[in-house]
């Protein structure tokens, strides 16, 4: 991505790049259907399960990219369903983080603005 883009991505002056999207809704939202799905498939959501699942999920973006990339087995599948199988399996990592972080009450937001978008000053 050029670096012009990376400097006009958050234009406004008054808003912070994060408070645009609303994590905390987000992860309230993942939670009660997690929570769902957890109640109607009997089992239980522990401490580990939520780090255990990250793991899963990741093990399955790996298996859908190695498919996309011409390293897995396509299974008879065009590469736009290929491609569709890597965004639901991010997505699926995506929401595990954001249960994972709900369970451990970490404000993403927040850490991603210290970790990460401190350094936008230096671009």
């Amino acid at each position: 991505m050029p670096k012009e883009h990376l400097t006009n991505i958050w234009s406004s002056p008054t808003l912070s790049p994060m408070d645009t999207f609303d994590f905390k809704t987000l992860q309230a939202r993942c939670e009660a259907i997690s929570e769902r799905y957890a109640e109607a498939n009997d089992f239980a959501r522990d401490a580990d399960w939520f780090l255990l699942k990250l793991q899963e999920e990741m093990g399955e973006v790996t298996q859908a990219y190695m498919k996309v990339s011409g390293r897995g087995r396509a299974h008879g599948k065009s590469r736009g369903a290929l491609k569709q199988d890597l965004a639901d399996e991010v997505a699926d990592l995506f929401g595990h983080l954001l249960l994972f972080c709900e369970h451990n009450d970490i404000d993403l937001a927040k850490a991603f603005e210290d970790k990460w978008l401190v350094h936008e000053k230096n671009l």
